[in-house]
């Protein structure tokens, strides 16, 4: 029976990025970490989002996935854009929006899961009058390294963090 190996992809991302999570370890001991989403500071991403990254290499013990919130401003959407290596996951927390991933555009909203393989180009839209807020997890981990921008279609509006 043949073996199982970890893609290689994993492995240059991990090497570029966060080495410490290369070496193999022993299961760390109980420690709980936790971050508050009010206390994460925002930044804003390279697809046009503002996001506060939740859990991830940078700031706790997680090597292999990110968690972050995300959030538009009514009528803002992000700059169409792929991850050659990184799957996502949004889930819609508040507002409503038009995912389109690829070709293919839906109306999405609070309780919406959207599942973006590596490679699918995506954008989201707040087509509502309050703000989108959803969750986006990554694995690997979020890397703006990793984001490749689709200067061919519509950019995003301009906003600034306060």
């Amino acid at each position: 029976m043949a073996s199982i190996e970890e893609p290689q992809q994993f492995g240059i991302v991990r090497a570029l990025d966060f080495s410490r999570c290369l070496v193999p370890q022993l299961p760390p001991l109980a420690m709980l970490e936790i971050i508050n989403q009010r206390t994460a500071v925002p930044f804003r991403t390279a697809d046009g989002s503002t996001i506060r990254e939740l859990l991830a290499h940078r700031n706790s013990s997680i090597c292999q996935q990110s968690l972050a919130e995300a959030r538009l401003a009514p009528g803002q959407s992000t700059t169409p854009h792929h991850h050659k290596i990184t799957e996502e996951i949004y889930f819609i927390l508040n507002g409503t929006a038009e995912m389109t991933l690829n070709s293919d555009t839906q109306p999405v909203g609070p309780g919406d899961a959207i599942a973006i393989p590596p490679n699918a180009r995506h954008t989201i839209k707040n087509t509502g009058l309050e703000e989108l807020v959803f969750l986006c997890t990554c694995a690997p981990g979020y890397e703006p390294t990793d984001t490749f921008l689709e200067n061919h279609f519509s950019q995003i509006n301009s906003t600034e963090l306060s």
